[in-house]
């Protein structure tokens, strides 16, 4: 009966190994979409780190700017307070050379006037017409010659003053400008060293020169500017 039973009964292996085929992709389908899903997370989670990274970064590039920005505009603000009254100083005394600016030029031609009128109403006519007779304890035409030479001389006089006011001015109003351009340099973060800060000092409290003898003042200026824009 066992025996019948056995030989009636026959399984179907192919259909259990075509499931155990479909279970088996199955299986490693959900495996690979679990590695790309694994993958995935981790490269969304490296990418997102690095971006972390890269704004902290940033922040920090920021808040240092910022640090340095702050440090600038105080040491500016130092300048401007340790410059302020001698910027005034040189406005103040470019202005006071305007009046002898006019001055001496009014001077200048009035003894310009005075000396045409000598020599027109006086000692060429005397030359002309000639010396009347008499006894003179000076030449009048010698007295003329020297009041001339005089006039002329007080002419060269004034024009050297009218000349040294010019030149005291323009030396005000460059050391004025140079004041205001170090505290633009230092406001917007220029890096002057202190040989460049030396050279402006020096060039900002030197002693002034009259411009009677010598005109060194524009030279100087012009080597700091210089050295500095070169930069």
């Amino acid at each position: 009966m066992d025996g019948e039973f056995f030989k009636t009964t026959n399984f179907d292996t192919s259909s259990v190994e075509a499931e155990l085929k479909k279970l088996q992709g199955f299986i490693k389908s959900e495996y690979d979409e679990a590695s790309k899903i694994q993958k995935n997370s981790k490269n969304f989670f490296d990418e997102s780190i690095d971006d972390i990274k890269q704004k902290f970064s940033k922040l920090n590039d920021n808040v240092i700017e910022a640090e340095k920005r702050l440090k600038d505009l105080e040491e500016a603000y130092k300048e401007k307070l340790k410059l302020e009254a001698p910027e005034e100083l040189w406005n103040s005394r470019a202005n006071d050379q305007e009046s002898s600016i006019f001055t001496w030029g009014a001077l200048t031609i009035v003894t310009i006037i005075g000396l045409i009128t000598l020599l027109s109403q006086y000692l060429i006519p005397s030359i002309l017409q000639g010396i009347p007779s008499g006894s003179y304890w000076i030449n009048p035409t010698s007295m003329m010659f020297l009041a001339t030479a005089f006039m002329i001389y007080i002419i060269k006089v004034e024009i050297k003053f009218w000349t040294s006011s010019w030149h005291l001015k323009k030396v005000y109003q460059q050391k004025a400008a140079l004041t205001r351009f170090y505290q633009a340099l230092i406001a917007d973060g220029k890096n002057i060293n202190e040989e460049e800060r030396l050279l402006i000092m020096k060039a900002l409290f030197s002693e002034v020169n009259t411009g009677l003898v010598s005109n060194s003042e524009k030279s100087d200026l012009d080597v700091v500017i210089n050295s500095i824009l070169k930069k």
